[in-house]
């Protein structure tokens, strides 16, 4: 099911593009269905500039479902077992009516999970950032130029290279965090999964408070990604 969101992102993003490029190449033609003539013939150049802006914001400011289907594949080959457990909860519950709840639950606590799959995967980008902006700084560390300029441009370095080295902690210490939640997941799959099959044996439903709580833990971790500078990001070659 997974793959099949994947595949349909990746279709539809080819479809966008080929949309949007087809507009610009309209608004940029000499050929126009209507005639450029006062008031009316500027109506389709600005209709095709409103698809084009927005097929354009869609392709470039991708919504957060979109980044799921986005990440779905890399989020499978990093945490295997994670996936193949929700996977394997989801078929647990099939279509039954009475596990709707644990349907929902288990639906909100993979959105959750992909959040903080995707902040891990953009905080170990910027740590790369980082890396690069760093040894940029370095070099203006050590130079032969004594005037005051260059010394205070030394100084300057040396304080945002500190800076970055704090900011990278604290990514890292959310990473760590991050994964950790992640793994632990894992389980709990596994202990709804054993729920689900004891209910269905007795006919008992149970309440999915590990599902739950899970929920509430990653949605908090999902909104609590370290605010950096941006410095890596505002930083040009």
């Amino acid at each position: 099911m997974e793959n099949k969101e994947y595949n349909n992102f990746c279709n539809l993003k080819n479809i966008k593009i080929i949309i949007f490029i087809a507009c610009i190449i309209y608004i940029l033609s000499p050929y126009d269905v209507i005639y450029d003539f006062i008031p009316i013939g500027r109506i389709d150049d600005i209709f095709a500039l409103i698809i084009a802006f927005f097929v354009g914001k869609s392709i470039f400011f991708p919504s957060q479902s979109e980044l799921h289907a986005k990440y779905i594949p890399y989020f499978q080959k990093d945490y295997p077992e994670v996936f193949s457990n929700y996977n394997s909860l989801l078929n647990s519950l099939g279509n039954d009516e009475k596990f709707s709840f644990y349907r929902e639950e288990a639906a909100k606590v993979f959105d959750e999970l992909m959040k903080v799959y995707i902040n891990t995967v953009e905080s170990d980008k910027r740590i790369e950032k980082f890396d690069e902006l760093r040894d940029k700084l370095r070099d203006t560390l050590y130079t032969n130029d004594k005037s005051s300029r260059a010394q205070e441009g030394a100084e300057k370095s040396k304080q945002l290279i500190e800076r970055l080295d704090k900011e990278e902690k604290e990514l890292r210490k959310y990473i760590e965090k991050a994964q950790e939640e992640i793994n632990a997941t894992a389980l709990d799959f596994i202990h709804v999964t054993t729920e689900i099959e004891l209910s269905k044996a007795s006919g008992e439903l149970a309440e999915p408070s590990k599902l739950s709580s899970r929920s509430k833990s990653l949605s908090y971790i999902a909104s609590n990604l370290p605010v950096t500078t941006g410095l890596a990001e505002n930083t040009k070659d």
